[in-house]
């Protein structure tokens, strides 16, 4: 079986003694962190980051959205949503509504720009999608899954054995 642990998590792992299941959480990690700078190169050509695409395909959801709904739709803290409104509207992919002089209180839709960005984008980002999980057939995909459901409820528990 190959190895995905980077050199970082090498040592890590290395430093802790090589637990069990070690290699499985540090694979993790690393092939999240792959996942994560391709994403970036691949929507860098059209001036987003995979959170103002999430933020732009919610607006485009959820016409009319406040700032303070996104933030909740995406999980994200208000400051961080402000950011992310900021870089897609001066990119004149959104129009920001707003009531008077607080931002946080504006309504946001996808401006046309915003539309055939992202009905251009799209095509592109689910063949991108595809080409990543193309080679993973059925069983590996559910038993990567049931790993990662264990992994999640051992964080839900707060990591406790």
């Amino acid at each position: 079986m190959t190895s995905y642990i980077s050199m970082k998590h090498q040592l890590l792992n290395e430093r802790l003694g090589t637990p069990p299941n070690a290699e499985l959480l540090l694979s993790v990690l690393s092939v999240a962190r792959d996942i994560d700078r391709a994403c970036a190169d691949m929507l860098a050509p059209y001036g987003l980051s995979e959170s103002r695409l999430a933020a732009m395909l919610a607006i485009e959801q959820h016409p009319s959205i406040t700032a303070a709904e996104l933030a909740d739709h995406l999980e994200v803290t208000r400051a961080t949503v402000t950011g992310l409104i900021d870089g897609i509207d001066r990119a004149g992919y959104v129009i920001r509504q707003t009531s008077g002089s607080d931002r946080r209180r504006s309504q946001l839709t996808l401006s046309e720009k915003g539309e055939a960005l992202l009905n251009d984008l799209m095509p592109v980002y689910k063949t991108w999608f595809k080409s990543l999980t193309s080679n993973v057939n059925a069983e590996t995909r559910d038993a990567t899954l049931g790993a990662l459901g264990e992994l999640h409820d051992a964080l839900e528990a707060g990591g406790r054995s």
